[in-house]
């Protein structure tokens, strides 16, 4: 199986055109001859998802905005939000 992809195996919400390329021979490929291609296409979700990953920049510059608003006490959270992340938080 061939894969070209442009972000080398990162989650992208490009929307460009994924190619996947499987041989005649594998197992589900065509019984003719030559190679049978599909396209796929991401949606803008899976850019938020890879900006909800640990080591992602986009997560990395949010936490560290955060972290300037904290030190300088200019963060603040509502009351409404922290009871309801609190109540997430402990299963309810």
């Amino acid at each position: 199986m061939k894969v070209n992809d442009a972000t080398s195996g990162a989650i992208s919400g490009t929307g460009k055109p994924l190619e996947i390329q499987v041989p005649a021979n594998a197992p589900g490929g065509k019984k003719a001859s030559g190679a049978s291609s599909d396209q796929v296409q991401l949606s803008s979700l899976s850019s938020q998802l890879s900006a909800l990953q640990p080591d992602s920049p986009q997560r990395a510059a949010r936490v560290e905005q955060v972290a300037a608003m904290v030190s300088t006490g200019s963060y603040s959270a509502g009351s409404m939000a922290v009871s309801q992340s609190i109540v997430r938080y402990m299963g309810g």
